[in-house]
């Protein structure tokens, strides 16, 4: 279970810098929607973030959704097997993002893990 959550965290640290649209010289593009994660790597999820003899950690989903007041939530579901046995976490956040040029930048997330 504490390596699947340490998956989960490294996970949510992927939210704190994403690229987005637009040119930088004019005001930020409309960017408000749901976002779903469908590859990593050109890979189709469940993505294997690692694996050894005894161990795998998987990507299983991750959506998140930018509201227009720049205010952020996501949802990530992540699978460990440790010797056999099975675990999922979810594990979701909220927070604020702000856009400059091609950059979009989350701060202030706040993680609830189940």
């Amino acid at each position: 279970m504490r390596r699947l959550i340490a998956v989960l965290f490294a996970g949510l640290a992927l939210t704190s810098a994403a690229c987005g649209g637009g040119d930088s010289s004019g005001p930020p593009p409309n960017i408000a929607g749901v976002y779903t994660l469908q590859t990593v790597n050109n890979s189709p999820l469940p993505f294997t973030t690692s694996e050894d003899a005894t161990y795998k950690a998987e990507i299983l989903s991750w959506v998140v959704i930018l509201n227009a007041n720049n205010t952020f939530i996501h949802v990530f579901r992540g699978r460990s097997t440790d010797n056999g046995q099975v675990t999922e976490a979810t594990l979701t956040g909220a927070g604020s993002y702000t856009v400059s040029g091609s950059t979009i930048v989350m701060v202030n997330p706040t993680d609830n893990s189940s």
